[in-house]
């Protein structure tokens, strides 16, 4: 009996022995245990994932709009012949600012597209704004003054290129070509000194037309452009036009585009609108401010 109660005695004294030699847990985790807990997802997103997320728009109208594409065949006084082609968008209300920035982010390259009248330095003048003399879209020179009446503005944006086709005949930088010619707007609407603004980016410079947009390229290679633009058609809203008056001249068919080169001595011979050979001159759709299309 004594041996047995010695046998338990020993047992006891040899699991408190092993107890205590055991390690006590530290409430502190080990560096393994923090990464494990940082790479822990959270079934949460914090508040940084729910800024950064982003989703696919629902709208079509925020990433698409039906451009126009026109070539001119045009020819200047050395017989050297040309593809002038223009990309551009329709009218576009200038509060549709997903149509805009879409537009502008396949054609403006890097450029700054003017926001407000005053990028356009346009200055009140009692009910009206005024800019300081343009260059004239025909002959290239400082034009009137620009005066109109306007609470709103339509932009249309594009690119314009130029590419030498001439049969045996490659223009290069010892053999360059410069040409003058325009694209201008014509409507019915406008009054002197109150039709669009074209604002033309070069690649050293801006240059502010009156009318559309006057292009002087000069050619060092067969190929030149695309040159981004945009132009700004005033717009007055009221509650008897809520559309703006000058919405349905916009899609008028006295409201059109049309080629000049004659003070450069450059001539049309051809026009293809979309693929389509045309007499006709060139007409774009709108867009109005509640982002409904409208075609020519």
């Amino acid at each position: 009996m004594k041996k047995v109660l010695s046998l338990v005695i020993s047992v006891m004294l040899l699991i408190l022995l092993i107890g205590c030699n055991e390690p006590k847990s530290n409430s502190k985790p080990t560096e393994t245990t923090r990464v494990a807990q940082l790479e822990t997802p959270t079934d949460k997103p914090t508040e940084s994932e729910q800024f950064t997320t982003t989703e696919e728009p629902t709208d079509p109208l925020d990433t698409d709009i039906e451009w126009t594409q026109a070539v001119y065949t045009v020819e200047d006084t050395s017989g050297y012949k040309y593809e002038v082609i223009l990309k551009i968008s329709p009218w576009i209300f200038h509060t549709n600012t997903g149509l805009i920035d879409s537009a502008w982010s396949q054609v403006g390259k890097s450029n700054n597209l003017p926001r407000s009248f005053s990028d356009w330095g346009l200055q009140k003048q009692g009910n009206a704004y005024r800019k300081e003399a343009l260059t004239d879209v025909v002959s290239g020179y400082k034009s009137y003054p620009y005066v109109a009446q306007m609470t709103d503005m339509y932009y249309s944006l594009g690119s314009i290129s130029v590419n030498n086709i001439t049969d045996g005949w490659d223009i290069t930088a010892s053999e360059s070509r410069s040409l003058k010619f325009s694209i201008e707007y014509k409507s019915n609407y406008y009054e002197v000194g109150t039709d669009v603004i074209g604002r033309l980016f070069y690649s050293s410079e801006v240059k502010d037309c009156s009318s559309g947009i006057y292009v002087s390229p000069k050619l060092t290679s067969n190929n030149w452009g695309p040159c981004s633009f945009v132009l700004m058609s005033p717009e007055k809203i009221a509650p008897n036009s809520p559309n703006g008056d000058h919405y349905d001249s916009l899609l008028d068919d006295d409201s059109y585009f049309s080629f000049f080169g004659g003070m450069g001595g450059v001539s049309q011979k051809a026009l293809t609108v979309n693929g389509n050979n045309t007499t006709d001159y060139l007409r774009i759709g709108v867009i109005d401010r509640e982002g409904k299309y409208s075609s020519p």
